[in-house]
């Protein structure tokens, strides 16, 4: 499969675009009453998952069917968290959301487990 979106990169364009729309929309929404904006598990699963999905398809887009290099890795890394701290940004001014630090490190993480998973994939394949 992974081959396959290497050789389309477009496919993997059009998902890192969607899921960059989602990401914005699912942060606009207006919190509610009840717990802190990304307490809850729901939440935090839905952080990690997102940006893993968003770092692994950006760098399926960055990669393409090329040999992989740590510049990159470093450049999706980078580009991940930097869109993580946008994020967050971007929610402090939501009526009844918040930013925070840890869903910060919840992106990072998912960012982080996506890169390694897709360079084991990788260097086993070759």
């Amino acid at each position: 499969m992974i081959v396959s979106l290497e050789k389309r990169r477009w496919l993997a364009f059009v998902f890192v675009v969607l899921i960059t729309v989602e990401i914005f929309f699912i942060s606009s929404l207006t919190g509610g009453t009840g717990t802190t904006p990304g307490s809850s598990w729901p939440a935090r699963i839905y952080h990690f998952t997102a940006f893993f999905l968003f770092a692994f398809f950006l760098f399926v887009l960055v990669k393409g069917n090329r040999r992989m290099t740590i510049a990159q890795f470093v450049f999706v890394l980078f580009f991940s968290v930097f869109h993580s701290f946008l994020d967050e940004f971007h929610q402090y001014f939501v009526p009844g959301r918040g930013s925070s630090f840890g869903d910060v490190m919840t992106d990072s993480l998912g960012v982080f487990l996506a890169l390694i998973i897709y360079f084991y994939i990788d260097k086993k394949r070759n």
